[in-house]
């Protein structure tokens, strides 16, 4: 089974621009990978943003067991750091200005997906998938952000027009990188604004992907 560990701690990013993935039709950069049975017309698509300083080959690792036919769209985030990528280019001590830069590239990702995938992510990828659950939610049919957490500044007091797709969070309740503690306080938040937003918490979880989370992730894709 797949852990992915990846530290968020923001470093400064090389200026470097990452080497190309090739394109997919959502107009991202993208690895595509399909899971389960060959059952084309019963996929699931997928939009699965990785965390800091992974890559899509490295994240679609995490789906290689899973049963749920799906087609996974990995892409890469727009900046090069270590021997991967970022998703932000600022560093995270600026609340105000991650937020901006949170915000805008889930709003760049949101413009560019056809039909309403399914979006999920670790760490920050995680973050794109909370946000954009809350700011785009007639772009996509669910939101499965793995440990993930919204900025106070960009919980909305109510769901947009249109209602909320269903948001579940998944969340080690040891993970101090993005502290599970803001994101257990920040679900029932979104719930009570009318967002459709549940929490799983993972006793003895630190900043990863545990096997419990990786099956879970599995049966929402399916729907179980």
């Amino acid at each position: 089974m797949l852990a992915l560990l990846l530290t968020i701690a923001c470093t400064q990013l090389s200026t470097a621009p990452p080497p190309p993935v090739p394109q997919t039709e959502i107009g991202l950069s993208a690895l595509e990978i399909h899971t389960g049975p060959s059952k084309a017309d019963a996929e699931v698509v997928v939009v699965a943003m990785h965390g800091l300083g992974d890559r899509p080959e490295g994240f679609a690792r995490l789906f290689e067991t899973f049963s749920t036919p799906a087609r996974i769209l990995l892409p890469a985030g727009p900046h090069a750091h270590s021997s991967g990528y970022s998703w932000f280019s600022v560093r995270r001590t600026d609340e105000a200005a991650f937020a901006a830069d949170l915000a805008e590239q889930a709003d760049t990702i949101a413009a560019r997906l056809i039909g309403r995938p399914v979006v999920t992510g670790f760490s920050q990828g995680g973050m794109l998938a909370f946000a954009i659950a809350v700011r785009h939610p007639e772009r996509i049919s669910a939101a499965y952000p793995i440990g993930g957490a919204l900025p106070a500044a960009l919980i909305p007091d109510r769901p947009r027009i249109g209602g909320s797709p269903k948001i579940v969070a998944l969340h080690g309740e040891d993970d101090t990188r993005v502290d599970y503690t803001a994101t257990a306080a920040m679900v029932p938040a979104l719930a009570a604004a009318g967002f459709d937003a549940t929490l799983r918490s993972y006793p003895g979880v630190g900043h990863t992907v545990s096997p419990q989370m990786r099956s879970d992730l599995d049966d929402l894709l399916a729907g179980r």
